[in-house]
């Protein structure tokens, strides 16, 4: 019976989103930060293992298949084989210099580091994007739905009772990055026992193992931070908006900085007055003021003052896209009591708070206080320094 190869591409997001991901962890460690660059390289090992492991099982259980089965494809499917090998190599060389880089945090090896992981993501891009055009559709044709559950469990065969744990994040990591229908799908195919606990343990458990690999960053920052450390690292900003008689309105928010330098917010859909207000009146602020859980001992305030707009699109699925969800988990990590709303029960229990409206701000002036004594004249933040590599 053939078989439905629709998790493929549902895994390789996951290898997108985080190879992608390499390049601002490793930034993100100052020089001779061992206790950081310690918990992004476990991080980047975790990713690289769970590649390695996954183009095993292809090897090993699939293009053997497919060269007998689909003869005429034999071309193709020495390309995957082919693609293999050269991601090998490029695997091996990150993983040379992310052993020496992992323990002194150098700022040369950082380098190196950075360029091998360059070389690693634009290979696997190109491969997986091959991959899912021209084999995918052999893979459903020629291959069994039990051959297909078979490499499956290869793939994560390195996932034991010993790091179960990280299982549990990497099953967290792929919810994430599918729809509703394609968890649904997904835990089909799953054991009932492992579908009972991924249902109540895999997000909690990436939400955790995310916080600790934010949380390492904040340590790693300096005692007077830039606005853009600021932006980044504080719990909470101050959203004000202008009501209808135009007097300020103003709520805590926890927005995510974009790429681009926009920033995005979520807001409920019951009552969302922040959106009737800008829909009225785009002009709003956000002061960065309040440092506590931000890890600095003396740290300024930044306020920003932009444009926004209030999507009229309705959002059923927080996991929709890859800013929703990178919001969604800074909201998780920077506040815990946002994990029983996150878990299953939460879920069963308040399904109107995962309804949300997207609001999205593009500043227009950035005012930084470095000491928070707002009888001084603030600085000019450089908006240069907002668009950031992602």
């Amino acid at each position: 019976m053939p078989t439905d190869a629709f998790d493929m591409a549902i895994v390789h997001k996951v290898f997108r989103s985080e190879l992608h991901d390499f390049p601002a962890l490793i930034r993100s460690v100052t020089a001779g930060d061992t206790a950081r660059s310690a918990v992004v390289g476990s991080h980047i090992e975790l990713i690289m293992a769970a590649l390695h492991h996954h183009h095993a099982a292809e090897d090993e259980l699939i293009w053997p298949k497919l060269h007998c089965r689909a003869p005429e494809f034999a071309e193709a499917v020495a390309r995957m084989e082919q693609a293999h090998r050269a991601i090998a190599v490029a695997d091996a060389k990150v993983k040379s210099a992310l052993t020496s880089w992992a323990r002194t945090a150098d700022a040369r090896l950082a380098a190196q580091l950075l360029e091998a992981v360059a070389d690693l993501s634009a290979r696997v891009d190109e491969h997986l994007a091959d991959e899912e055009r021209n084999i995918v559709p052999l893979i459903n044709q020629h291959i069994t739905a039990e051959e297909w559950q078979q490499c499956a469990a290869r793939g994560s065969e390195f996932i034991s009772r010993k790091n179960f744990r990280l299982g549990l994040v990497l099953g967290g990591l792929t919810f994430d990055v599918s729809s509703a229908d394609e968890a649904r799908r997904l835990l089909s195919h799953i054991p009932r026992l492992q579908r009972i606990l991924i249902r109540v343990f895999a997000r909690r458990t990436l939400m955790r193992y995310r916080a600790a690999l934010e949380g390492s960053r904040t340590a790693a920052m300096s005692p007077e931070p830039s606005a853009l450390q600021i932006i980044e690292n504080f719990r909470t900003c101050e959203l004000t908006t202008m009501s209808r008689d135009g007097s300020p309105q103003t709520w805590p928010i926890c927005p995510l900085l974009l790429p681009d330098g926009r920033f995005l917010i979520c807001t409920s859909i019951g009552l969302p007055q922040k959106a009737f207000n800008i829909r009225r009146n785009p002009k709003v602020s956000m002061l960065f003021s309040e440092p506590t859980g931000s890890g600095f001992d003396n740290p300024g305030a930044v306020l920003v003052q932009g444009d926004a707009i209030a999507e009229d699109r309705i959002i059923a699925d927080l996991r929709e896209n890859r800013d929703l969800r990178r919001l969604f988990e800074q909201v998780c990590a920077r506040q815990p009591a946002s994990a029983f709303m996150s878990s299953w029960l939460g879920r069963q229990l308040f399904p109107f708070y995962y309804v949300r409206l997207a609001i999205q701000v593009t500043p227009y002036r950035i005012l930084h206080w470095p000491t928070r004594d707002f009888s001084q004249n603030p600085r000019r933040f450089d908006f240069e320094e907002l668009s950031h590599v992602d």
